[in-house]
């Protein structure tokens, strides 16, 4: 492989390095794009749901029913909580007790089979009672663990506050289970989403679990969105699937790979037509025999590399003298070898970007676009000279040749050769 195919295959593997950048690129920005569409989604179903949650949890909220009977009453209290009571008790079977605190005293239980502990502190109970009373606004809480009754339940808490003044609180506890299903959250899960609803316990360091639907899920990419009861509750839900299912990213990584790979083919077949366009139009201006510049061909690319390079051109109009006579003899083989050697001499006595042409016959037109020391001319002029011996006498091609400079001889390469062959038809003629 010669240093041009080396390039050439160094600069496809460039390309598609760089076209398979930009598609890993492309994929990563469409993976994004669908992702935050996804959760943007994601973040509104959490949104309607903590809605949809408050709704719930304030249906299920006995205690703000009986603080609305005792509003009404100033003085039997306990009555009226007992008569209301008892008939929440008996159309609600998730309620598990009701409570009366009378300031920090409980006054009153229901059902009746907890009234050991009636006149207990309200500081025997669980945070979430001290805590109305200390914000003096409804508070819901749990799941918690109550002892006495061996169950897990939810607190619903409303402080009886006068002026600023805590008067006691209304509990209502419901069975853990009964609360969750009346939350719904199936719902989340029939459009496809995993959720967890939690919260942080009261000192703020240990994350509760109140519903899941899949334990084996990993939360830590979900939406999560959160509200107060007072306490932060917190709800994380994400597609089952994931944000991007196996089936989106195959087919993202699917298209993008089809993409860079129509991208490089169309590249490379548009460069592949360049590079054939080009060697049909460099044909057009070449001798098929010899491979050397026609006339038109030499003008045309050295006038292209003369606007490129404005600074040096220098031309070479070399005179073949008696090969007319010489390939009359000679046979097409030792003609060709004679092409050969000056190709080869061009090669090595010059720079890459030299330009050889076939004027006529026996002249030839070599274009120079870097300073070239005249030492170097000259030792290339003599490898032209061609000594054969035919029918036992001696005949030459002897090279002479005539040098013009742009700008000096001509703005174009045209003029130059105009130049160097009058010059040429002086010497001639002197």
């Amino acid at each position: 492989m010669n240093n041009t195919s080396r390039k050439k295959l160094f600069e496809f593997i460039i390309l598609a390095f760089v076209i398979l950048s930009v598609f890993l690129g492309l994929r990563n920005m469409i993976r994004q794009w669908l992702t935050d569409q996804h959760q943007r989604d994601a973040g509104t179903v959490a949104k309607v749901y903590t809605e949809k949650i408050r709704g719930n949890l304030n249906q299920l909220n006995y205690a703000s029913i009986l603080s609305v009977f005792i509003g009404d009453t100033n003085n039997d209290i306990t009555g009226v909580f007992s008569d209301i009571g008892s008939k929440l008790l008996a159309q609600h079977e998730e309620i598990v007790y009701l409570a009366y605190f009378n300031g920090d005293s409980m006054a009153k239980i229901l059902p009746a089979k907890y009234q050991d502990l009636e006149g207990k502190n309200l500081s025997e109970f669980p945070y979430s009672h001290t805590l109305a009373k200390v914000i003096k606004s409804e508070v819901i809480e749990g799941p918690e663990t109550v002892d006495f009754c061996e169950k897990d339940v939810f607190f619903f808490i409303n402080p009886i506050v006068n002026g600023n003044r805590f008067q006691g609180e209304i509990v209502a506890a419901l069975e853990h289970n009964s609360v969750i299903e009346q939350l719904q959250l199936g719902l989340l899960e029939s459009g496809m989403y995993d959720y967890e609803l939690w919260r942080v316990d009261e000192l703020g360091e240990k994350k509760m679990i109140i519903a899941v639907s899949d334990e084996s899920v990993d939360f830590s990419e979900a939406v999560k969105l959160e509200f107060n009861l007072p306490a932060n509750w917190n709800i994380s839900i994400q597609p089952k699937d994931g944000w991007l299912s196996r089936t989106t990213e195959t087919l993202i990584s699917l298209g993008c790979i089809f993409g860079g790979l129509t991208v490089y083919l169309l590249i490379c077949t548009i460069y592949i037509l360049f590079r054939k366009e080009k060697r049909l139009k460099r044909a057009g201006y070449t001798y098929p025999d010899s491979g050397l510049l026609n006339l038109d061909g030499f003008c045309h690319y050295a006038d292209q590399k003369r606007i490129k390079n404005k600074k040096y051109i220098r031309l070479l109009y070399i005179h073949l003298t008696n090969f007319h006579n010489l390939a009359e003899k000679l046979q097409s083989r030792q003609i060709d070898e004679y092409f050969d050697v000056i190709f080869q001499s061009i090669n090595n006595s010059f720079q890459e970007d030299a330009l050889t042409a076939r004027l006529n016959e026996e002249v030839l037109l070599i274009g120079l676009f870097k300073e070239t020391d005249q030492e170097i001319i000259e030792d290339f002029i003599l490898q032209l000279i061609l000594k054969k011996r035919i029918d036992g006498k001696k005949e030459f091609i002897i090279p002479r040749y005539i040098q013009v400079e742009f700008p000096d001889d001509g703005m174009t390469v045209s003029q130059l050769i105009d130049s160097a062959e009058k010059k040429y038809q002086s010497i001639c003629v002197s």
